[in-house]
């Protein structure tokens, strides 16, 4: 059930699947209580929690996700205080702690998210150490540090004002892109990965020249994948945006007239897509306008 769950949250949407987590929610609940104390069956309730807690999330029931990821990390917690040695357990209670903090963060409270995501990221570095070739771990840790870096000081969401902070966040999360990347170079999912990364990190960095060189770093990334992808909208999202970033960073250093192929692209690259409730593709489209109306003579 919970497998089914998974697959109907991303083909058909979090309402369909709700039902069916409820279901796998119950049925592993019931399990457990029929044998106490079996701790297999214990983490399953955990693992079922946990990814509950996501679809609730998206689905906007943020009271209902949290008081679910809440209990799963207790759940975890106290699984993986009887198993230290369990990389499974410990795994779970990481993954458990940036649900909360997922949660947290879209309720508002950006502090408590922070601790959650610094938490869970430190419980990430010593599965890696412990696991160095388990791609999965890393993927793991990798968005662990997006997270952390979200809230730390990237622009375009809710965050606490430490844009330094962030850029070394930002540059682990780059570091574990490209290890997993370098394992498997045609890897689709890791070429994609390695791009968003590059562009959050280029984003906060406080010097433009690395700034720049590291938004061309990824558009280069972004463009090769959308030459075997060219309907992906997340890589036309991210192609807007680092192409906006772009001007923007020319700007910044008195090229204004080489920042504004830049803002045409981008606008070219946003407004097909406005109208498919994307709203970073609005809000490049929006600003790059302005940007253009600004700047251009």
């Amino acid at each position: 059930l919970r497998r089914d769950a998974d697959l109907e949250a991303l083909l058909d949407g979090n309402q369909e699947a709700l039902a069916t987590y409820g279901r796998a929610e119950a049925g592993a609940r019931a399990l457990a209580e029929r044998f106490p104390g079996d701790q297999e069956l214990e983490a399953l309730v955990g693992d079922v929690l946990t990814v509950t807690s996501r679809c609730y999330r998206e689905a906007g029931d943020l009271k209902t996700s949290l008081v679910k990821s809440e209990e799963a990390l207790t759940i975890t917690s106290r699984l993986a205080g009887l198993s230290p040695a369990s990389l499974e357990r410990r795994t779970a209670v990481a993954s458990a702690e940036a649900a909360v903090g997922m949660t947290k963060a879209r309720l508002g409270d950006l502090a408590s998210a922070m601790r959650l995501y610094e938490s869970s990221t430190r419980r990430g570095e010593t599965l890696v150490a412990d696991d160095p070739n388990n791609v999965s771990r890393k993927r793991n840790l990798m968005l662990g540090y997006s997270h952390l870096g979200d809230i730390l000081g990237y622009p375009d969401l809710p965050n606490l004002g430490e844009p330094a902070k962030a850029e070394a966040v930002y540059a682990r999360m780059v570091a574990l892109a490209r290890e997993i990347q370098a394992s498997d170079p045609k890897d689709a999912r890791a070429i994609t990965d390695s791009a968003i990364a590059l562009s959050r990190w280029a984003i906060v960095s406080q010097a433009p020249a690395e700034r720049e060189q590291r938004l061309n770093e990824a558009a280069s990334l972004i463009r090769a994948r959308l030459a075997a992808s060219p309907s992906n909208l997340t890589l036309i999202t991210y192609e807007g945006v680092i192409e906006y970033q772009l001007g923007i960073t020319h700007l910044s250093t008195g090229r204004t007239a080489s920042a504004i192929p830049h803002w045409r692209r981008a606008i070219e690259i946003a407004k097909p897509h406005v109208g498919k409730r994307n709203d970073a593709l609005l809000r490049v489209l929006t600003l790059s306008i302005r940007e253009l109306t600004k700047h251009e003579s």
